[in-house]
């Protein structure tokens, strides 16, 4: 009774309403299939140090962050997936939920209140960052061109952990020495552990020097010992995980790093904290700064190059 009383108007406004909802369904399916190859092409495009793309991808980014770098000289897609299941067999069992090393907080100033010792996490560098900060600080380029001044590339990771980044670069084939500091005697031992038995896995010798079953050469040392305090003078190149480094800290070793690029061979240095020391400029020495995002174990992350230029030990040197 209804249908034959309705008015004309009520059919034409069903109708409408149908066809608004037709195209609107139309229109999304659309929009899905445009996101879903342009997620596709951004995979394949080359790696570009400033690229991103705005791709709905779980966070609604692809960043550079999350793209392999292309392949260095000599290097092969199996062996970064040894290097990546060597470090996530060797490494990973000492992490926690969320891909955060667990430590007691043995340390010097480690101490939570009433000088009882607290725990808690901390995150590091994952296996892709490393990649991107091995060619932000042109360590492969380094190792290809033989631009060691006749000593060779040394790296040193201030605030080394348990040794991932350490073991990477060793393994990665692009430093004649790599050196870790580390102030908590906990990650210390997880460092000096894993990286033995890395070397037995992979059958690498005591001596390292001599290079091993493809994996180069080169020197691996743990120290246990505060940054501030450590001989870091013969460094080539230093990577400070300082993000969570006191301003004080941060300050002092803003001084041993200039004076150390005056005194010997350093000439880049990667830091997850500004420098402002380097930036201003010390003695007519400049240095010059670009930002790279990185995969961390707790997400992207941006670190600071900073490339000595115009030194003449050095040569002009930018971050690649």
């Amino acid at each position: 009774w209804q249908l034959r009383t309705c008015p004309p108007s009520c059919y034409a406004c069903a109708m409408a309403a149908a066809s608004l909802t037709l195209a609107l369904s139309f229109l999304l399916f659309l929009l899905t299939l445009c996101r879903s190859e342009h997620g596709a092409r951004a995979q394949t495009l080359l790696f570009d140090e400033n690229f991103h793309v705005d791709c709905e991808e779980d966070d609604g980014t692809t960043w550079a962050a999350d793209l392999e770098p292309p392949l260095r000289p000599g290097e092969t897609a199996e062996g970064r997936r040894v290097i990546d299941d060597v470090l996530a067999w060797h490494y990973g069992s000492a992490r926690g939920s969320g891909g955060a090393y667990r430590s007691d907080g043995d340390g010097e100033g480690e101490s939570g209140e009433g000088g009882r010792r607290s725990e808690y996490t901390y995150g590091e560098i994952t296996p892709l960052g490393v990649r991107r900060l091995i060619q932000a600080m042109g360590l492969g380029a380094d190792a290809a061109d033989g631009s060691g001044d006749g000593d060779g590339v040394v790296v040193y990771d201030l605030g080394s952990g348990a040794g991932a980044f350490v073991a990477q670069v060793r393994l990665e084939g692009v430093v004649d020495s790599v050196v870790g500091i580390e102030l908590s005697s906990t990650r210390h031992a997880i460092a000096v552990e894993s990286w033995d038995a890395v070397r037995a896995s992979l059958d690498l010798s005591d001596d390292d020097d001599e290079g091993d079953g493809g994996w180069g050469s080169g020197k691996v040392r743990f120290e246990n010992r505060d940054v501030l305090e450590a001989d870091f003078s013969d460094a080539t190149h230093v990577y400070a995980c300082s993000l969570c480094f006191p301003s004080h800290v941060i300050e002092a070793l803003e001084m041993i790093i200039v004076e150390h690029s005056k005194r010997g061979r350093l000439r880049i240095v990667a830091s997850m904290s500004d420098l402002r020391l380097l930036e201003t400029g010390e003695e007519g020495r400049r240095w010059e700064k670009r930002e790279h995002d990185v995969k961390m174990t707790w997400g992207r992350s941006r670190i600071r190059v900073y490339s000595l230029i115009g030194s003449s030990s050095t040569g002009t040197v930018t971050s690649k």
